[in-house]
């Protein structure tokens, strides 16, 4: 019996340079653009419709298959520290649609706090504490009922995040094989990253795989539908389940 599960990672992170590309321009070039207050927000408002329309893609590919979709949701709205703004109150929209997916038999993660370059990696033990408390109460007040398990940004952990992490009694660490770090007696689960990894029997080895993708990402949703199609027909015995219960 193989077991795989789909991990949606960074939900409701907008970095408004990623149009970069589409205008041929450096990312410095964009972000001085960006200092223009109405085209920060125009931008802003097309990425966030960008990836609402992602997600629902992403769901819809679920569907086909019957898998529940695990989303790692960033508690607080990215790069915000003068008026931090809550998931459901930065991103209502999408807030609704997750919710109601929850409902259904979706389930969601916590994805760090604020989801920085510096998260958690190099801080003090109680910084780490403190800040991973917070983003747990914030996002398990709007999705109540959420197992204690993280998916950490940027894979930025170090020996002080796993201690504060057993002492705020998570159960697990997601894709501790990324982050380099043991994280016994926590659990982790075995993470493989669409489209960094190629598509063959190999890659079934595990007993439980957790597929991970972005978004944003148009190339990873077109391979999660490859995936899936791939294991239904590779392996009879497949289940498709939810990140927390694809735990090792």
């Amino acid at each position: 019996m193989v077991k795989i599960s789909v991990n949606v990672d960074d939900v409701g992170v907008y970095k408004l340079n990623r149009i970069a590309p589409f205008f041929e321009i450096n990312s410095a070039t964009i972000n001085k653009i960006l200092e223009i207050n109405f085209i920060r927000k125009f931008v802003s408002k097309l990425l966030y419709a960008r990836e609402f329309k992602q997600i629902i893609k992403i769901k819809k590919i679920a569907r086909k298959y019957k898998l529940p979709v695990s989303w790692a949701i960033v508690p607080f709205e990215h790069g915000v520290h003068s008026e931090e703004k809550r998931f459901d109150i930065a991103f209502p929209e999408m807030y609704s649609l997750i919710k109601k997916w929850v409902k259904e038999g979706d389930e969601v993660i916590q994805h760090g706090t604020y989801h920085k370059l510096d998260e958690f990696k190099g801080m003090h033990y109680e910084e780490q504490k403190e800040r991973l408390e917070k983003g747990w109460k914030a996002l398990s007040a709007i999705f109540p009922g959420m197992r204690k398990i993280i998916q950490l940004p940027k894979w930025s952990a170090d020996e002080n995040t796993i201690k504060a992490l057993q002492e705020l009694e998570y159960e697990a660490v997601l894709a501790a094989n990324v982050i380099g770090l043991k994280v016994k007696p926590l659990k982790t689960t075995m993470q493989i990253i669409l489209t960094k990894v190629p598509l063959d029997k190999e890659s079934f080895d595990e007993e439980a795989i957790n597929l991970i993708l972005h978004p944003n990402h148009k190339q990873a949703i077109k391979e999660l539908d490859r995936w899936l199609k791939f294991s239904k027909d590779f392996k009879d015995d497949c289940e498709y389940i939810k990140t927390s219960e694809c735990l090792i």
